[in-house]
């Protein structure tokens, strides 16, 4: 099957890391009318592009006939050239933006970080200044290159705070928002997706992680989709209990978060302006409590 006769997404999750995800990810999966390739974050239009569009398409090809065909890439709204790309290659596909209050994302990142990665740094002052950090960030200037290149209308931001607080009419909206009948209720709604659990040893999640990015890297998505979501894999690298956070970590933590809303707090307005809609009134009581 080639390009030109292969399906194509009608959707694509765009980001943001650490903001519900995995959850959104269960939630669209479940649908009977999505289809959604095995793998969360293909990685195709940002790292992957050099595999072709056809090797894209045929994680595809067993779609049969779904309504809605996608898949979630979080990284994609970091990335000018992977909204380019898309433009060029799926002009007409809806794209989904799910946002966190600035300072609970910067501490969600930041933990996951530190238990997964040392690309960014060892510790958390370290990856606070990474200009990968400051990056992720940026929500309005991430976002004004998809919402030059594509009609408003084919854009939906939405936010993590919405799915926290009625998770139940979140996807209802975005079922609606991708095509398919949204009275359907995922099973997902009766618990919580991805929740953050110590590893059972840093340095061999540090480890699984990198050689993910290798099998990504080559073409194997889909592999280390089905790896992550494997059971017994799961109880090998994560803890079945959560830690409770030292008290110094707690407050370097807070700092950082203070630190990030202080910086972003200016950008609110404009952010709002580009999506067409405000920003949740949380984000400002939440920066209102710590100052």
């Amino acid at each position: 099957m080639t390009a030109n006769s292969a399906p194509r997404p009608s959707f694509l999750f765009i980001g943001a890391a650490k903001s519900g995800s995995t959850w959104i990810h269960d939630a669209l999966s479940e649908h009977p009318s999505v289809f959604i390739p095995r793998a969360k974050d293909l990685q195709f239009f940002d790292y992957q592009y050099d595999l072709g569009l056809d090797w894209y398409l045929q994680n595809f090809e067993k779609a049969g006939t779904a309504q809605a065909l996608g898949e979630l890439s979080h990284d994609y709204y970091l990335s000018a050239d992977a909204a380019r790309r898309i433009r060029q290659d799926l002009p007409d596909v809806r794209l989904i933006c799910c946002l966190r209050e600035p300072g609970d994302f910067a501490v969600s990142v930041l933990r996951w970080w530190h238990s997964h990665t040392r690309r960014f740094g060892s510790t958390f002052r370290e990856m606070a200044g990474n200009p990968h950090f400051t990056n992720l960030l940026a929500y309005r200037k991430n976002l004004e290159i998809y919402f030059d290149l594509f009609p408003a209308d084919q854009i939906r931001v939405v936010f993590y705070e919405q799915l926290k607080a009625d998770p139940q009419r979140f996807i209802t909206d975005l079922y609606r928002f991708i095509g398919v009948d949204p009275s359907y209720q995922p099973t997902v709604l009766a618990g919580r997706s991805n929740v953050t659990r110590p590893p059972r040893s840093r340095a061999f999640l540090i480890f699984a992680v990198a050689a993910a990015d290798l099998l990504r890297r080559m073409g194997a998505a889909n592999l280390v989709g089905a790896v992550k979501r494997n059971r017994f894999f799961d109880k090998l690298v994560y803890s079945g209990n959560r830690r409770s956070e030292d008290s110094c970590v707690k407050v370097e933590l807070d700092r950082i978060a203070d630190s990030v809303r202080e910086r972003t707090a200016g950008d609110m307005e404009a952010l709002a302006q580009l999506i067409g809609k405000p920003v949740p009134a949380e984000w400002f009581e939440t920066a209102g409590q710590r100052t």
